[in-house]
């Protein structure tokens, strides 16, 4: 019967008749509290339940530092896509990673760049136009002094022609008179 437990009565009963035929076996009995016979269980558990507990707080360490390192880069574009909706087109992601998110980051860069050049170009477009218009205004401008100004030399064209006219035709009548009065005695030349 080794191995079987009995209760405090049968083991009291053992060490009276040691030479009963019953227990001739038994080699050793032993009698040990409970608490002393699960000493070594409680501390077995006692340092699993240590061991747990100091691996679960490793593992919500690692966790959260995992969860920073996936985590940084998405509120990097999140910045970013804050920063270039407010119109910095200038504005870089920089997250160097050879995984998806890197490949987004340099995605989101180009996409930057491309709406950069674009909106330049819409810009340069805006500016040509607008320095088009200013001068198409100064040539109109000019145009209406330069017209302005053949009006009046017309004007004064016309007013010189009649002018010049009166005492031209003064003078000739006048060379008239002098070539009838004195035709003999001038030659023709």
């Amino acid at each position: 019967m080794i191995g079987n437990y009995f209760s405090k009565d049968k083991i009291e009963k053992a060490q009276q008749n040691k030479m009963h035929p019953e227990y001739r076996d038994w080699k050793v009995i032993v009698v040990q509290d409970k608490k002393e016979a699960f000493r070594l269980l409680d501390t077995f558990i006692k340092q699993v339940i240590s061991f747990t507990s100091i691996l679960f707080v490793f593992l919500i360490i690692l966790g959260l530092k995992f969860s920073e390192v996936f985590t940084k880069p998405i509120k990097e574009l999140s910045i970013g896509a804050g920063i270039i909706g407010e119109g910095d087109l200038s504005y870089r992601v920089a997250i160097d990673s050879e995984d998806e998110l890197g490949q987004l980051a340099d995605s989101f860069n180009r996409m930057a760049e491309d709406l950069e050049r674009t909106t330049t170009s819409i810009d340069n477009l805006h500016r040509e136009i607008s320095e088009r218009k200013c001068a198409e205004e100064k040539q109109a401008r000019l145009l209406i002094q330069l017209e302005n100004a053949n009006r009046e030399l017309k004007d004064f064209a016309y007013v010189v022609s009649h002018d010049l006219k009166a005492p031209l035709r003064g003078i000739g009548t006048l060379a008239e008179w002098i070539a009838t009065d004195y035709a003999d005695k001038l030659d023709e030349d």
